[in-house]
């Protein structure tokens, strides 16, 4: 009984100082890992290409415009799926009322589409070329190191057309 008790003590103890092992493996790689993602965020903070894809990708982000048309495309893209099934639907059951009136509705869905994915396109590439006529202000004016990381900051600070409309019918006192 007392040699079991023994062994019991000895396998958890052992458990234990394993345990304690895996411990210390464990938190010298989270170490490591925190030092490499440092080191990766001090040299993504001062590489300019960076700053700059960050900065557009809130911007396309943030437009508006360009969120409603995405927004307009998804319900477009959801209604096609539903006449579909609609369709689908109808065929299963050999029915024939109502065919040519889902035909008129899945082309005007797809025009629609297409007017929406041409718009999208469009914004886009004005953002684009709003992008390169700051990319050509900044080579040619000063060179702040981290332009971008400022463009990025003064764009966070932006504050939503909603928030500021909500804003304006607030008393004076209270914004």
């Amino acid at each position: 009984s007392n040699s079991r008790q023994g062994d019991k003590l000895g396998w958890i103890s052992s458990l234990i100082e394993e345990s304690e092992h895996c411990d210390l493996h464990i938190k010298e790689l989270l170490a490591a890992r925190q030092t490499d993602y440092n080191s990766w965020s001090a040299m993504l903070l001062h590489d300019e290409e960076c700053q700059a894809a960050a900065f557009k990708l809130l911007l396309l982000n943030n437009d508006l415009k360009r969120s409603n048309i995405v927004r307009q495309i998804k319900q477009v893209e959801q209604e096609l799926v539903r006449l579909s099934s609609l369709e689908l639907r109808k065929a299963l059951l050999s029915m024939q009322y109502g065919s040519t009136k889902m035909l008129h509705q899945r082309k005007t869905l797809v025009e629609l589409l297409r007017s929406l994915l041409s718009q999208k396109s469009e914004r886009e590439q004005h953002l684009e070329s709003w992008l390169d006529k700051m990319e050509d202000i900044h080579e040619g004016g000063r060179e702040a190191t981290d332009y971008w990381l400022i463009q990025y900051q003064r764009l966070m600070d932006v504050k939503p057309a909603g928030l500021i409309n909500a804003e304006e019918q607030l008393e004076p006192s209270v914004v």
